[in-house]
Protein backbone atom coordinates (compact mmCIF):
# COMPACT_ATOMS: atom_id res chain seq x y z
CA UNK A 1 0.00 0.00 0.00
CA UNK A 2 1.11 3.06 -1.20
CA UNK A 3 0.58 6.98 0.47
CA UNK A 4 -1.28 8.59 -1.96
CA UNK A 5 0.63 11.81 -3.39
CA UNK A 6 -1.79 14.35 -1.98
CA UNK A 7 -1.41 13.26 1.38
CA UNK A 8 2.44 13.53 1.12
CA UNK A 9 2.24 16.68 -0.42
CA UNK A 10 0.27 17.91 2.53
CA UNK A 11 2.01 16.17 5.53
CA UNK A 12 5.55 17.46 4.05
CA UNK A 13 4.39 21.08 3.72
CA UNK A 14 2.80 20.86 7.20
CA UNK A 15 5.70 18.61 9.26
CA UNK A 16 8.24 20.78 7.02
CA UNK A 17 6.94 23.82 8.28
CA UNK A 18 5.86 22.93 11.78
CA UNK A 19 9.06 21.69 12.86
CA UNK A 20 11.69 23.57 10.06
CA UNK A 21 14.63 22.12 11.42
CA UNK A 22 16.75 19.33 9.80
CA UNK A 23 17.57 17.19 12.67
CA UNK A 24 14.42 17.36 14.30
CA UNK A 25 12.98 15.56 10.72
CA UNK A 26 15.78 13.51 11.00
CA UNK A 27 15.72 12.01 14.18
CA UNK A 28 11.48 11.79 13.32
CA UNK A 29 11.73 9.58 10.51
CA UNK A 30 15.14 8.02 11.12
CA UNK A 31 12.82 6.72 14.55
CA UNK A 32 10.33 5.63 12.27
CA UNK A 33 12.10 3.59 9.86
CA UNK A 34 12.15 5.98 6.99
CA UNK A 35 15.29 4.60 4.41
CA UNK A 36 18.59 5.81 3.65
CA UNK A 37 20.16 9.12 4.43
CA UNK A 38 18.40 11.85 5.09
CA UNK A 39 17.21 13.74 2.15
CA UNK A 40 18.85 17.05 1.16
CA UNK A 41 16.59 20.60 0.67
CA UNK A 42 14.32 22.00 2.64
CA UNK A 43 12.61 20.77 5.81
CA UNK A 44 9.54 20.67 3.25
CA UNK A 45 11.28 18.94 0.46
CA UNK A 46 13.29 16.62 2.91
CA UNK A 47 9.40 15.74 4.40
CA UNK A 48 8.12 14.61 0.97
CA UNK A 49 11.51 13.31 0.00
CA UNK A 50 11.19 10.89 2.80
CA UNK A 51 7.59 10.03 2.44
CA UNK A 52 8.04 9.46 -1.42
CA UNK A 53 11.03 6.94 -0.81
CA UNK A 54 8.96 4.81 2.07
CA UNK A 55 6.26 4.61 -0.83
CA UNK A 56 9.43 3.05 -3.71
CA UNK A 57 10.79 0.74 -0.81
CA UNK A 58 9.14 -2.79 -0.88
CA UNK A 59 10.17 -3.58 3.07
CA UNK A 60 9.07 -0.18 4.59
CA UNK A 61 5.66 -0.10 5.83
CA UNK A 62 4.80 3.28 4.39
CA UNK A 63 1.59 4.03 6.75
CA UNK A 64 3.30 2.82 9.47
CA UNK A 65 6.08 5.53 8.99
CA UNK A 66 3.21 8.00 7.75
CA UNK A 67 1.49 7.26 11.39
CA UNK A 68 4.79 7.59 13.30
CA UNK A 69 6.29 10.76 11.77
CA UNK A 70 2.24 12.60 12.22
CA UNK A 71 1.82 11.15 15.95
CA UNK A 72 3.06 13.90 17.69
CA UNK A 73 1.85 16.31 15.86
CA UNK A 74 -2.04 14.63 15.49
CA UNK A 75 -1.73 13.95 19.44
CA UNK A 76 -0.13 16.52 21.09
CA UNK A 77 -2.68 18.65 23.21
CA UNK A 78 -2.69 22.12 21.45
CA UNK A 79 -4.61 25.29 23.66
CA UNK A 80 -7.40 26.97 22.35
CA UNK A 81 -5.78 30.00 21.38
CA UNK A 82 -2.92 28.09 18.89
CA UNK A 83 -5.43 28.49 16.20
CA UNK A 84 -2.58 27.69 13.28
CA UNK A 85 -1.83 24.17 14.85
CA UNK A 86 -5.01 23.64 14.78
CA UNK A 87 -5.94 24.84 11.25
CA UNK A 88 -2.81 22.76 9.90
CA UNK A 89 -3.94 19.08 12.20
CA UNK A 90 -7.32 19.98 10.44
CA UNK A 91 -5.41 20.19 6.96
CA UNK A 92 -4.22 16.76 7.18
CA UNK A 93 -7.22 14.92 8.65
CA UNK A 94 -8.82 16.60 5.57
CA UNK A 95 -6.52 15.48 3.22
CA UNK A 96 -6.26 12.03 4.50
CA UNK A 97 -10.44 12.00 4.60
CA UNK A 98 -10.29 13.01 1.18
CA UNK A 99 -7.88 9.85 0.30
CA UNK A 100 -9.83 7.26 2.41
CA UNK A 101 -8.02 7.59 5.29
CA UNK A 102 -8.03 8.68 8.70
CA UNK A 103 -5.84 8.76 11.61
CA UNK A 104 -6.03 6.95 14.84
CA UNK A 105 -4.61 7.82 18.46
CA UNK A 106 -0.80 6.16 18.58
CA UNK A 107 0.45 6.95 15.49
CA UNK A 108 -1.89 4.31 12.96
CA UNK A 109 -3.17 5.29 9.58
CA UNK A 110 -5.91 3.30 8.56
CA UNK A 111 -8.35 3.30 5.25
CA UNK A 112 -11.61 5.01 6.61
CA UNK A 113 -14.07 2.55 8.12
CA UNK A 114 -11.52 -0.05 8.98
CA UNK A 115 -9.42 -1.05 12.27
CA UNK A 116 -5.84 -1.56 12.63
CA UNK A 117 -6.85 -5.33 12.87
CA UNK A 118 -9.04 -5.18 9.61
CA UNK A 119 -5.97 -6.47 7.46
CA UNK A 120 -5.88 -10.22 6.51
CA UNK A 121 -3.81 -13.17 8.22
CA UNK A 122 -3.49 -14.33 4.93
CA UNK A 123 -1.73 -11.04 3.61
CA UNK A 124 0.18 -11.17 6.59
CA UNK A 125 1.59 -14.87 6.03
CA UNK A 126 1.91 -13.98 2.25
CA UNK A 127 3.90 -11.15 2.97
CA UNK A 128 6.39 -12.93 5.89
CA UNK A 129 5.14 -9.91 7.87
CA UNK A 130 5.79 -11.61 11.67
CA UNK A 131 6.11 -8.14 12.92
CA UNK A 132 2.74 -7.64 11.93
CA UNK A 133 1.37 -10.54 13.35
CA UNK A 134 3.07 -9.59 16.95
CA UNK A 135 1.49 -5.75 16.65
CA UNK A 136 -2.17 -7.61 15.74
CA UNK A 137 -2.07 -9.86 19.09
CA UNK A 138 -0.71 -6.96 20.92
Amino acid sequence: MRIPTPVIGVVGEVLGNHYYNHSKLNTLFMEHGAPGEPPEGNCVAKCTEWLKRCNEDPSVDAFEVLGGVIEDFMEFEISEYDKEWAERRKRVQRVLAKNSLSYLPGGIVVFAGTTPSARSLQEILSARDFAAIDKEFQ
